[in-house]
């Protein structure tokens, strides 16, 4: 049996590989009524806010005025989808300078786009006290702000078959008994016989709909397609704030609220996909791609994961996202998904919610696109929900051909294997005829044939011999548990009757 702090070693070299920094032993004495490492924060608030941006400008005492400010905020803030919104998109902070008048800051927490200027480091069970004590093994903080939990327990036990239950037990006591560090914590990670990671909210006990809670497995691609299983690929900076800037919101469902945070072939396939979104945009010549995963692996997520990412990112440049769906079921599922999510840089409004609901809408929303490339006033901006058939040939008379120039628009198909040929084929042929510079990505559970020429030609480059951008295969998400095997016995014919009697019914 090995000892557990053999295990924390193990753990404390992986992160530090990993680019995290032991400040065990410099912050050991920082009051444990903080969840914040306060220095770290205040220099980095100084460092990525000052420059170009908000604190330019001004004396040292109003600068300081302003971090006081913020540090106020976020020491008394006590929602988490305010607090998750804050470290997504930074805290908007209003300071009366008296004669000066009135000034609004947006205060950047963490730099997304430039990782290195960043502080990334870990504490050894720093202890948290208020009414309860906990400690956690280990607590992870980007620039003084804590982000992740580790909580590691032996691989066997004498109390328990299973020794991941007693660390998931342990990570949600965290949450009851401090929950003000899990405003700001977006996951909880366990090692041990098991190694997963969950999402994490504050107060959990409060929470209906949590009490059954499934763990989820990271595993990391390697170059030949292959997953490995590998807790602390989760944990890498990049791929972390990654996660804490696109693939985490909340949620509201059936009156309470969840955190949904990306599973790791979610989060493959919507960078996979966004290279090549990027590729395109700096001159690339391909601009599309077909994702098949298999069904139940989550690909309306994925399709809202990459929505908000190419929207997030080029969001100064006007970005465009249209979800094209070919069911009304699938229109009302996502509609409903897409009203009930916050922290998504895309807002949507109305009774009707991201649905454009008839043609005409449908037309009204083409010519701003095309009129917002010649006025820069006019914003076509948005993320929409269109179905398949508004795409008719009577738009052609309203867009003449190669008239929408624009290439930040991004077309999500969902159940891309549906529509693409035969009879449908118009409705594919005008939405290219319109969109000719657009970003063409398409989704499907179903396996396509590669004789299916019309669904690769559509969204791949069979040609070259690229047929999907990314795969996740029915036997990985019978491995991964999130699709149950369909097990059958063979009844033999000695024991079937084709015929019963009335006696025998």
């Amino acid at each position: 049996m090995r000892a557990e702090h053999l295990t924390h070693e193990d753990i404390r070299e992986k992160l530090t590989s990993l680019g995290w920094k032991d400040k065990s032993k410099e912050f050991a004495f920082n009051p444990s009524g903080e969840i914040f490492i306060e220095p770290v924060l205040r220099e980095a608030i100084r460092k990525l806010n000052s420059g170009e941006t908000s604190l330019k400008g001004l004396t040292p005492q109003e600068e300081e005025r302003v971090i006081n400010e913020t540090i106020r905020r976020l020491k008394e803030e006590i929602d988490p989808v305010k607090v998750l919104d804050w470290l997504k998109n930074g805290v908007d902070v209003e300071i009366d300078f008296g004669n000066k008048g009135r000034k609004v800051f947006n205060i950047k927490l963490i730099d997304f786009q430039n990782l290195e200027n960043n502080e990334f480091f870990f504490i050894h069970e720093k202890p948290f006290k208020d009414q309860f004590n906990i400690r956690p093994d280990f607590t992870l903080y980007i620039n003084g702000i804590p982000v992740a939990i580790i909580e590691a327990k032996r691989e066997i036990s004498e109390e328990e078959e299973y020794t991941y239950l007693k660390a998931l037990r342990q990570i949600e006591r965290y949450e009851i008994e401090f929950p003000k560090l899990f405003n700001f914590v977006q996951i909880g990670v366990g090692i041990a016989d098991k190694n997963f990671y969950i999402p994490t909210y504050p107060n959990r006990d409060k929470v209906p709909r949590w009490k059954d809670r499934k763990v989820e497995i990271w595993k990391e691609e390697t170059p030949t397609g292959e997953y490995i299983e590998n807790i602390f690929g989760i944990l890498k900076p990049n791929v972390l704030t990654d996660l804490v800037e696109n693939f985490t919101f909340y949620q509201s469902s059936q009156g309470s609220i969840k955190k949904v945070v990306a599973r790791y072939m979610q989060y493959y396939a919507v960078n996979r996909v966004f290279e090549r979104i990027e590729d395109y945009l700096k001159g690339g010549s391909k601009n599309r791609g077909l994702v098949w995963h298999w069904q139940g692996s989550g690909k309306t997520w994925e399709i809202i994961f990459l929505a908000e990412k190419f929207y997030r990112r080029y969001y100064d440049r006007d970005a465009v996202v249209f979800i094209i769906v070919d069911r009304k079921e699938l229109e009302n599922q996502f509609n409903e998904v897409l009203i009930s999510l916050k922290n998504t840089k895309f807002v949507i409004h109305g009774k009707s919610g991201a649905k454009i609901s008839t043609v005409e809408e449908f037309k009204e929303k083409l010519k701003t696109i095309k009129e917002s490339e010649k006025n820069p006033n006019v914003s076509a901006r948005g993320v929409y929900l269109v179905m398949m058939h508004k795409f008719r040939s009577e738009h052609l008379k309203a867009i003449p051909e190669g008239e929408i120039r624009k290439k930040e628009i991004l077309l999500l198909r969902d159940e891309a294997h549906r529509t693409e040929g035969g009879a449908n084929a118009v409705f594919s042929s005008v939405r290219d005829h319109i969109f000719k510079n657009a970003i063409l990505v398409g989704f499907t559970g179903t396996p396509v044939h590669k004789n299916d020429k019309s669904t690769f030609e559509t969204f791949a480059y069979p040609k070259e011999g690229e047929f999907y951008l990314h795969r996740y295969f029915i036997a990985d998400s019978i491995r991964d548990g999130y699709t149950v095997p369909l097990t059958f016995r063979v009844a033999l014919s000695d024991f079937v009757k084709s015929r019963i009697s009335e006696e025998e019914i």
